[in-house]
């Protein structure tokens, strides 16, 4: 077997073990959620970007590891430890993983201690 498949399959053995780094999310094709099932990934959330709107909003960004084998659209949805995230791009597939760009746009609200909230 060549290194890069051997690559490949620790990718799949390793990195995509939900005992080890994976966790289930929810892939919703085209971002229909009647069709929605569940993929293996890793996920990455990235520091929020500065806030938008005056303050009103912040943009988060992340990456989600998944399986070269995995089938995936520009207009995916994924539900990530229950929130909804957009894919804003997709990785060519390498060495048995693919990278998926997600991004979501939070609301903020001020809470009465002075703090922020997500909505």
């Amino acid at each position: 077997m060549s290194l890069s498949g051997l690559i490949a399959d620790d990718v799949s053995a390793v990195l995509l073990n939900v005992s080890d780094f994976a966790e289930s999310v929810t892939r919703y094709p085209a971002g229909v959620t009647a069709s929605g099932a569940a993929v293996t990934a890793v996920f990455f959330e990235d520091e929020p970007d500065q806030s938008l709107d005056g303050g009103e909003s912040v943009l988060r960004r992340g990456a989600l590891h998944i399986s070269s084998d995995q089938t995936v659209d520009i207009r995916d949805s994924w539900l990530v430890r229950s929130e909804l995230w957009q894919t804003a791009g997709v990785e060519s597939a390498s060495l048995g993983s693919r990278i998926l760009r997600l991004s979501r746009r939070d609301r903020l609200t001020t809470h009465g201690s002075g703090g922020f909230n997500l909505l």
